[in-house]
C-alpha cells in the first residue's frame, strides 16, 4: 500500500525535494501519485531529537525549478526553529500546569508554608500563614520574612533562623501564637 508524500517525510525523518516529473521516483519510494501533482514540491521534518513533530512542505503547482538545494538548506533551518518553538510551547503549558498545582497544594496546606526568596522577602504565604501570623497574604508577600514572623523579643531568634536557611536552604520552625 502507497503512502503520501508528507507520510513518507514524517517516515524517512529526511527532506523530500521533488521537482519536474518524478512519477517514476515516486513509485519507486512507495509514493501515493496525485492526479494534481506540483511541478516542485519540498517538504522537511521538524526534528526534535529522533521525534518528528510535523512537516513543513511548500509546493509550486507550474515553475518545476521554484525551489532549489538552497531553499532545502533554509526550509530546514525553518523547521528547526519550529520544532523548538512547539517544545518550547509544550513544556511552558506543563510548567503552568505544575505551577498551578503547586499552588493549590500549598494554598490548602493545613500547615503554615511560607518561601523566601535570596532576599528573604516573602514570595509564598499560606492562608495557615495568614491565621497563624496575623497578616494577609497581601501584606506578607514581598516583606521580610524576619518582620513577619519576629517581634522584637525574638529577633535574635528569628535572625538565627534566617541564618539557618543560608545554610540548609531550609528550616523547620515550631510556633506557637502567644495570645
Amino acid at each position: 500500500m502507497r503512502h503520501g508524500i508528507t507520510e513518507h517525510v514524517i517516515k524517512s525523518k529526511k527532506p523530500l525535494f521533488l521537482h519536474g516529473d518524478n512519477k517514476e521516483m515516486l513509485v519507486e519510494l512507495n509514493i501515493r501519485y496525485s492526479r494534481y501533482p506540483a511541478a516542485s514540491w519540498l517538504g522537511v521534518p521538524m526534528m526534535m531529537g529522533s521525534h518528528v513533530l510535523g512537516v513543513i512542505a511548500v509546493q509550486d503547482y507550474d515553475d518545476p525549478n521554484a525551489f532549489t538545494d538552497e531553499h532545502v538548506v533554509y526550509l530546514q533551518s525553518i523547521a528547526n526553529e519550529a520544532a523548538i518553538a512547539v517544545v518550547n510551547a509544550q513544556l511552558y503549558k506543563e510548567l503552568e500546569y505544575e505551577k498551578k498545582y503547586f499552588e493549590s497544594l500549598v494554598m490548602n496546606f493545613p500547615i503554615a508554608v511560607i518561601a523566601v526568596n535570596y532576599d528573604y522577602n516573602i514570595t509564598i504565604f499560606n492562608p495557615s500563614a495568614e491565621k497563624l501570623f496575623g497578616y494577609s497574604r497581601q501584606e506578607a508577600i514581598g516583606s521580610n520574612i524576619d518582620d513577619i514572623v519576629g517581634d522584637a523579643s525574638s529577633m535574635d531568634e528569628v535572625i538565627e533562623l534566617t541564618k539557618e536557611i543560608d545554610e540548609n536552604g531550609r528550616v523547620h520552625i515550631n510556633y506557637e501564637k502567644k495570645q
